[in-house]
């Protein structure tokens, strides 16, 4: 009788559930975990065929004469090069290091060698152009009073004996140069030259900088505070603090922490970690893709766009916020409470409206929204609690899901609730009257003056309750220099 192999069936299982997954959470960076871990399909089939084979053998059973058939060694190659093109294309280095061994982003073989850095050079006036390239490693800039710009810290080099890595160190050292009115700061082996991150779409005519695996720095630069700053890296932690002028960082693999910064700031990172940002006195613009964002006292506009998969924060936003991702668009004039996002949950407290969320999966959870609140959803539960004495406008759509509101007692609002096909449940009072919407679907409606209350669901279920009033108008919080008025559609990045 002909032996079936239960690999073929199992991988179809595994990469079904993948795509399953990326269908439940629509935000899961799927292609990025195809193009960093494919290998380890491979690893796994392999597996799977040894333990066949041995259980065979065990058994007594005729042995293949070849572990694998030609079709399946086809399939092999295909796959090889399938994982291999989506990892260039994702922008992720190569899987062949310039040297050595690696295993999980540490060299398995070698010594460390650390060697101190030290450059200095005047800037020659209290605003000047500095650009930090091609370090890896981490980097903490800071604004001093001072003209000169200071440059200290360590080098380690991984070698597989001292020699060998003092032989690399003159054009690993780290240099700080004046070039065409500008500082420039970089290894002495990168010359100066555009920078591109790996996600451009022209990269005609531009060299990547990318320094060896093998060297890293940990450094602090020091610069006047008036500096107009530039950084670009890869597989590097950037520290920013205390300046005056305006900050632009963008790379690949970079995590950005930003402090007390009175220009205007600019971060294009990818594969980030971590983008953190407190006490900003201007405007902040955050482009990519990566995990968690934190961001705090910020005084100008900020406008998030692209890809992040984890925790984003946000406290006392002084001016509009601008949120573009792939599944979730949302805008809000000011943030004088928090607001925090997950890949599957939105929840905010004391957010100044108007507020508008449109997104295709997300549970949203909001407390005492100050102003007009419209959400378009396609499936996912909605709670508003509002404990203002003055009820704001408010509009809810959604496909499938449930939607909660509570709203203080004796208040003044129009209701119209209505769902296609569910029930709507009346916890706030006779004031609310029931009506039946046809066969499956009901309503629940009230003309008691003031603010429009519409909420309208396909599928699922609607509640209306009574809660008590939390602040009086006196109590509501005040943004200085809001802009009145509707915001504008969230921007397109």
């Amino acid at each position: 009788m002909r032996r079936r192999s239960l690999v073929g069936p199992l991988l179809l299982i595994g990469i079904g559930a993948l795509f399953l997954a990326r269908n439940v959470m629509p935000e899961l960076p799927l292609l990025d975990y195809l193009a960093q871990y494919w290998p380890f399909l491979l690893v796994l089939w392999g597996s799977l065929r040894l333990i066949e084979i041995v259980i065979w053998s065990v058994r007594r059973q005729p042995l293949p004469v070849y572990g694998l058939s030609g079709g399946e060694w086809l399939l092999v190659i295909f796959l090889c090069m399938f994982g291999v093109s989506l990892h260039t294309v994702r922008g992720f280095t190569s899987w062949f290091p310039r040297s050595g061994i690696e295993w999980g982003g540490l060299e398995v073989f070698g010594e460390s060698y650390d060697y101190p850095v030290a450059a200095e050079v005047t800037a020659g006036s209290a605003t000047p152009r500095i650009t930090v390239e091609g370090i890896r490693g981490k980097v903490r800039i800071s604004g001093s009073d001072s003209t000169a710009v200071k440059v200290s810290g360590r080098q380690t080099i991984r070698a597989a004996d001292q020699a060998t890595a003092e032989r690399g160190l003159p054009e690993s050292k780290i240099v700080a140069v004046s070039e065409g009115g500008s500082i420039v700061i970089r290894p002495a082996s990168v010359p100066p030259q555009p920078f591109s991150t790996s996600r451009d779409p022209d990269t005609k005519g531009k060299r990547l900088i990318s320094r060896s695996r093998r060297v890293t720095s940990d450094i602090d630069i020091a610069v006047p505070k008036g500096a107009v700053l530039v950084v670009r890296g890869q597989d590097t932690d950037v520290d920013v603090s205390g300046m005056l002028g305006s900050a632009d960082v963008a790379g690949d693999n970079t995590s950005v922490r930003l402090e007390n910064i009175t220009g205007e700031v600019r971060v294009d990172v990818s594969g980030s970690s971590m983008v953190r940002a407190v006490d900003l006195k201007s405007g902040f613009e955050l482009k990519g893709r990566g995990n968690d964002i934190d961001l705090e006292k910020i005084a100008g506009q900020v406008t998030v766009s692209g890809s992040w998969s984890g925790l984003v924060q946000m406290r006392e936003m002084a001016k509009p916020v601008r949120w573009n991702g792939l599944q979730t668009t949302m805008s809000f004039q000011g943030l004088p409470g928090d607001l925090r996002m997950t890949i599957g949950d939105i929840s905010g407290t004391r957010i100044q409206g108007p507020l508008r969320i449109e997104s295709s999966n997300k549970d949203i959870d909001l407390v005492d929204t100050v102003g007009a609140t419209n959400i378009n959803l396609q499936r996912g539960d909605i709670r508003i609690n509002s404990g203002l004495a003055v009820v704001p406008e408010i509009t809810v759509r959604a496909q499938s899901g449930s939607i909660e509101v509570t709203l203080p007692e004796k208040a003044k609002f129009n209701l119209n609730a209505a769902t296609d096909s569910g029930d709507v449940s009346n916890q706030y009072g006779g004031e609310l009257r029931e009506q039946d919407s046809g066969r499956r679907g009901h309503s629940l409606v009230s003309s008691l003056g003031g603010a429009s209350v519409d909420l309208h669901l396909n599928r699922g279920d609607i509640t209306v309750r009574s809660g008590a009033v939390t602040r009086s108008p006196a109590q509501l919080p005040v943004l200085k220099d809001a802009p009145k008025g509707a915001p504008p559609d969230p921007v397109a990045q």
